[in-house]
């Protein structure tokens, strides 16, 4: 997993470097077999969605963390900002999970 998490950090950089601090907290026990090319694209739209909202913010602590851990059999990436959030007439058609079997 910290091989996907990282590409997708890597091909964000130029968009994330001057918007906001970029952490990583992955477990590094997390193992999955799936599509990588496929959650890289996710993360990535999910990474540059996150710059955009920060670059509207007024605040001098901008960050994007980047998690991966396993909730009991099944493996969770998370992508969070320090952003303005999503407006709640969005935030209801929202969802987003895969299972991968």
């Amino acid at each position: 997993m910290s091989e996907i998490i990282d590409e997708s950090l890597t091909i964000t950089h130029n968009k994330t470097k001057h918007v906001a601090q970029v952490e990583k907290d992955i477990n590094e026990d997390v193992e999955v077999v799936c599509s990588k090319t496929e959650i890289v694209q996710v993360l990535i739209n999910l990474i540059v969605n996150a710059a955009h909202a920060l670059e509207e913010v007024e605040t001098e602590h901008k960050r994007i963390i980047v998690r991966a851990y396993t909730d009991g059999q099944y493996a969770v990436i998370e992508v969070e900002d320090n952003g303005p959030g999503i407006p709640k007439h969005i935030m209801n058609s929202i969802s987003l999970s895969w299972i991968i079997s």
